[in-house]
């Protein structure tokens, strides 16, 4: 129990730190001004934009260290206190939500969220971590830090992107560990819960408002990330914030240059959460512009939405360009090589990776963009030829409800409009499900705004209430079954913290990454083939980004011969070798493989029983005390043959599996 309320005090201290210099900031802004339902979404957001400036400052002035951040943290929390003191003597502004009669539609909604939050707050628990974190969503932020600041990290595609969430990550790596990490990305999910409840409830009333969180829950590929460090929910919370704010700042009688200020700040950060955050601020900009140009009366002209909307966005989003050119000479490496270049890539490598995230989904000839729309909700699944990821069937309910009852008013018709344009760019891109979060709120909220106009349509009040409840149970129905073994697993996961507490983390690194971390010096520098989650290698390390455009396999063609071979490793000061051989998804170069065959050239120090990952010494220095001949010793045929170690590993494993760890 000491290990879940552990992690619950340090989530919570975490928000505090995140909020209260973004509520310090608020009001400075605004003076007090700030309407009350967008007040908690404008302190997230420029909590997460003060603490993304210090972090990336710490990092780039090379002095990312812990008394520094603390120093910060505690100016932070003073203004922020400061802050909630002062606006107590302003009086209330406008823009609160109306009270309404508790229903038992209400009473579901609120309970199924609640239910399912805490469901997957015990899986965000877990002492596991999803691939890409541990390949670069952790293993990035974990490296800076180790460096105390930003360093160019060899063939590492990712560490060169805009990374704001990841500067969080960080933050949470410095505060506690990588388990604090995942619930940021949990926090940021819970906080997108609670903006479609505002917005919701706000335009619509309550139902609709929980209405829409429900439905943008109930989608396996969002409980997927929701209690993983990843970011993709984290940008759905910043795209619909900066769609509300836009709504907001050109909707009548709420005219404000604070409140376009702000919607440029929001957009600036989304633009610095990764690269296609570009394509949402845009599509954010054009409505800005099409409200300006058609249907505003009051208008605020070019030189304001550029002073105010524009240049904001430009000027936070600017640094990670700026890093990256520094870096590689590439302000979106890899993105743009034959124009500007950049180090460790080439035109096959963008060729590959073009190919890669083209094949990806069900077709690209007009009739499978025709189809798209109806594959993408009933023939999603986890195969990257299915969008690797799954949405709720029940999409094809909830869409034909906002279309056409919803649209009748002009907020659904813009949620509609661009959700369509992010749809058209990622149809055209890489084709995973998980790109299409950052759009599921907004379909959400048209969805919910949709069911509320057909039961304004219904006469009979017996009628309105059955298809009332009728629509809130399938809702909670969906979230169950995007559940699924989710809610035995978080039961069983309970037992397991209250019985194994904070040792409950040993069973994150694997028993490979142990054997480094424990046999190998110090200095070694590793080559991981066929293998790159490097979060908890405690040495250093070189590793591809992606297999399927792999840039290790591409310089180790460079060597026609194995002294070539061990001439190139020694250049990169590679020491050892991890060589994952059962992945298939790329091909290494014969000389490569001959030399880690050669005695000569290199050792084998270890294997693991299932063979799946053997650790080679270039030099040939064998570590002390480790079995050389036990690493080659075969298994004969017949019944397997466990030793001591294999059948507790086993065992060990069995129980992961039971936990739902695995």
């Amino acid at each position: 129990m000491t290990y879940v309320l552990s992690n619950v005090l340090a989530l919570s201290l975490f928000s505090v730190l995140l909020y209260l210099p973004g509520h310090a900031a608020a009001v400075a802004l605004f003076r007090g001004s700030l309407a009350r339902h967008v007040r908690l979404s404008a302190s997230l957001v420029l909590g997460t934009l003060f603490w993304c400036a210090v972090t990336f400052a710490l990092f780039a002035f090379q002095c990312f260290h812990a008394s520094v951040v603390y120093g910060v943290g505690a100016c932070g929390v003073a203004a922020g206190v400061a802050a909630w003191w002062w606006i107590r003597r302003e009086p209330e502004s406008g823009g609160s939500i109306p009270r309404e009669r508790v229903t038992i539609e209400l009473i579901v909604l609120f309970g199924s969220l609640v239910f399912a939050v805490v469901v997957l707050f015990f899986v965000a628990l877990r002492p596991l971590m999803a691939h890409d974190s541990d390949v670069y969503h952790l293993a990035v932020p974990k490296l800076w830090a180790a460096s105390h600041g930003f360093r160019r990290i060899p063939f590492n595609v990712y560490s060169n992107w805009p990374f704001n969430i990841e500067l969080l990550f960080g933050l949470a790596l410095q505060a506690k560990d990588y388990v604090l990490a995942k619930l940021v990305h949990f926090l940021f999910g819970v906080a997108t819960l609670s903006v479609l409840y505002r917005f919701g409830a706000r335009e619509r009333g309550a139902y609709a408002g929980l209405l829409a969180a429900v439905l943008f829950l109930a989608n396996p590929v969002v409980i997927f990330e929701f209690p993983e460090a990843y970011i993709d929910v984290a940008f759905g919370f910043f795209f619909l914030v900066g769609f509300w704010l836009v709504h907001e700042c050109t909707n009548a009688g709420g005219y404000s240059r604070r409140m376009l200020l702000l919607a440029g700040i929001t957009s600036g950060v989304l633009a610095g959460v990764k690269l296609t955050g570009l394509v949402a601020v845009g599509l954010l900009g054009l409505l800005l512009v099409k409200r300006e140009l058609f249907d505003s009366k009051r208008r605020y002209g070019v030189r304001d939405i550029v002073l105010l909307f524009v240049v904001p966005c430009v000027v936070i989003a600017a640094p990670w360009a700026v890093k990256s050119w520094y870096y590689t000479g590439n302000p979106v490496y890899p993105a743009l090589y034959g124009i500007f270049g950049g180090p460790e890539w080439s035109e096959g490598l963008s060729a590959r990776l073009y190919a890669h995230h083209h094949s990806l989904g069900m077709g690209r000839g007009v009739s499978d963009y025709l189809l798209l729309p109806v594959r993408v909700i009933l023939y999603g699944g986890w195969h990257p030829s299915q969008f690797a990821g799954r949405l709720s069937p029940v999409w094809v309910v909830w869409l034909p409800i906002a279309i056409v009852f919803g649209s009748r008013r002009k907020l659904v018709r813009e949620l509609l409009c661009v959700s369509l344009g992010y749809f058209v760019f990622w149809a055209m891109t890489s084709q995973q499900m998980r790109f299409l979060i950052p759009i599921l709120p907004l379909l959400s909220l048209a969805a919910a705004f949709g069911v509320v106009d057909f039961l304004a349509g219904i006469s009979n009040g017996m009628g309105r209430r059955a298809v009332s409840l009728a629509a809130a149970g399938c809702a909670v129905v969906a979230l169950v079954m995007a559940l699924g073994d989710r809610i035995p697993a978080s039961g069983k996961l309970a037992q397991f913290y209250w019985r194994h507490g904070p040792g409950a983390q040993q069973l994150g690194p694997s028993d490979v990454m142990r054997f480094v971390n424990e046999r190998l010096p110090g200095d070694a520098r590793i080559l991981f083939m066929g293998f790159n989650g490097g979060f908890f290698c405690e040495r250093d390390y070189i590793a591809d980004s992606m297999f399927e455009a792999s840039q290790i396999a591409e310089m180790l063609r460079g060597a026609r011969t194995v002294q070539e071979a061990r001439a190139l490793l020694e250049a990169r000061g590679i020491t050892h070798v991890l060589f994952h051989p059962k992945n298939q998804n790329v091909r290494f170069p014969a000389t490569i493989l001959a030399l880690l065959q050669d005695p000569a050239q290199a050792t084998l120090i270890h294997r693991t029983p299932d063979g799946a990952f053997l650790l080679f010494a270039i030099k040939g220095d064998s570590i002390p005390g480790t079995d050389v001949l036990g690493c080659f010793r075969t298994v004969p045929p017949g019944p397997e043959r466990h030793t001591r170690d294999a059948r507790s590993r086993d065992r060990r494993c069995a129980r992961r599996r039971r936990l739902g760890l695995v």
